[in-house]
């Protein structure tokens, strides 16, 4: 009897251990979208800023180049608001094109998302980690093991598929 005792407790432990690891993993992927997030954010920053100013700083030169240029540097104007249209088409026609960190909001709901879960199943197991029944501990146990691994794969897939249909999209609108 003993040694089915020990057994149980052995199963138990197993499966609290699996279900460690499974929740370190999640929090692990989660920080992975934080950090995924943050760099996305700081490219989406940096492409808008240069758009702004560039968008901005294009027409105020245009109209200061054609109200005060002398005949001596008129042909350098003339070059510098080529070049600021030019640029100002490039980055923002690079920026729709490649959309340079626009995921961030989806990045950032995954990394949540995946918090939140490991937390309501922490939550969730406690009462189930302090029972003395090494056999309800090890069905509970399994199971939000399990439940966790299909919340957290059903996060990682949405989170892929939404970043996939953002690059095909502008491919279908094309066809």
């Amino acid at each position: 009897m003993n040694e089915e005792a020990n057994k149980g407790k052995q199963r138990a432990e197993m499966a609290e251990k699996a279900l460690d690891d499974t929740l370190h993993s999640a929090m692990e992927k989660a920080r992975e979208y934080q950090d995924l997030a943050r760099r996305q954010r700081k490219k989406y920053s940096i492409a808008k800023f240069f758009a702004v100013v560039l968008g901005v700083s294009t027409p105020t030169f245009v109209a200061f180049q054609t109200q005060h240029s002398g005949d001596s540097y008129k042909l350098l104007f003339s070059i510098l608001a080529i070049c600021l249209t030019a640029g100002t088409g490039i980055v923002t026609g690079l920026q729709a094109a490649f959309k340079w960190g626009e995921g961030f909001g989806r990045s950032m709901i995954a990394a949540l998302q995946l918090d939140e879960l490991v937390g309501s199943i922490k939550l969730e197991s406690l009462l189930y980690r302090t029972t003395t029944d090494h056999g309800i501990k090890y069905d509970k146990m399994k199971e939000l093991y399990d439940k966790t691994w299909q919340q957290m794969r059903k996060v990682i897939q949405t989170h892929s598929q939404s970043e996939i249909a953002e690059v095909t999209e502008p491919v279908k609108r094309q066809e």
